[in-house]
């Protein structure tokens, strides 16, 4: 669902080809971004393993498309990490001390991390700028 919220795109449609409606709100990562870049952080967001190859030529915006796929990427975590913490605190295991405190370890290890790597220091280097 945060996939959709970033994307701008209705919770209940199919998002095959979708493009953001203009009457929701999108994520200001993804602004700046054309159809086909939507497409690819939309495809790299949906997947659960593996990997996805963003390729083109010079200019065709991969710097662009992979800086807002890093941020929904730290989005949709940091969504995932508030859903665990939200249920440490909302829950009913408050009487148990080992129960929340083991909760509260797995929701510690939950926390984001993004390994980001390229074939030269460079690249990297272009991405943090």
């Amino acid at each position: 669902q945060i996939r959709h919220e970033l994307l701008g795109l209705p919770l209940l449609r199919s998002v095959k080809d979708a493009v953001p409606t203009p009457q929701r709100s999108i994520a200001p990562c993804l602004k700046m971004l054309n159809r086909s870049q939507l497409r690819a952080v939309e495809a790299a967001t949906d997947r659960n393993e593996g990997f996805t190859l963003v390729w083109g030529p010079p200019g065709t915006g991969k710097s662009s498309t992979l800086l807002a796929l890093i941020n929904s990427l730290h989005l949709q975590e940091y969504e995932r990490l508030h859903r665990a913490i939200e249920d440490i605190v909302l829950g009913t295991a408050h009487d148990n001390h080992n129960v929340v405190s083991a909760q509260w370890q797995a929701a510690v290890r939950m926390a984001p991390r993004l390994l980001i790597t390229a074939s030269s220091n460079g690249a990297v280097e272009s991405l943090l700028e």
